[in-house]
């Protein structure tokens, strides 16, 4: 009984493997839709997977927008240079922010915030500001409603 005891006071517990978010503060950008055009989908356990899937693909599209406006950014001088006015630029910019899904994820009443590793796999954080993370799986999400911005 003492060797049983002793094996449940020293067993180890497993470590949940911590990994580091690649997009930072701007994947908390797609965590913030308008609630105008918004589709409110409530989430039970086989729908899950799904809620992963949209969730990546919303990160996935934040991280075109922001190689794609960092382009554009870059490329600012040399459109003026070729007869582009500014408005024409902004308008550029607007339409590639057209593209960009956004999710609100949430468990109960708290928002879940999201990020992606180098490997373009899904992490869960502790907050928006937070770089590090646990890889999300179906069993570790459990999330209740998913709002997604639709254009």
């Amino acid at each position: 009984m003492f060797k049983e005891i002793y094996r449940k006071i020293t067993a180890r517990k497993t470590k949940t493997e911590t990994l580091k978010d690649t997009m930072f503060y701007y994947a908390s950008i797609v965590n913030q839709p308008a609630f105008t055009n918004t589709t409110i989908t409530f989430i039970t356990d086989d729908k899950q997977a799904f809620a992963l899937e949209e969730i990546k693909a919303a990160l996935l599209s934040q991280k075109e927008y922001a190689l794609m406006k960092r382009e554009a950014d870059q490329r600012h001088v040399n459109l003026i240079a070729q007869g582009f006015t500014y408005k024409a630029i902004e308008t550029h910019v607007k339409t590639l922010e057209m593209h960009v899904k956004k999710v609100i994820a949430m468990r109960g009443n708290d928002t879940v915030y999201f990020g992606l590793t180098p490997d373009n796999e899904l992490i869960i954080k502790a907050n928006k500001h937070s770089r590090d993370g646990v890889l999300a799986t179906i069993n570790n999400i459990k999330l209740t409603t998913l709002k997604i911005k639709t254009m």
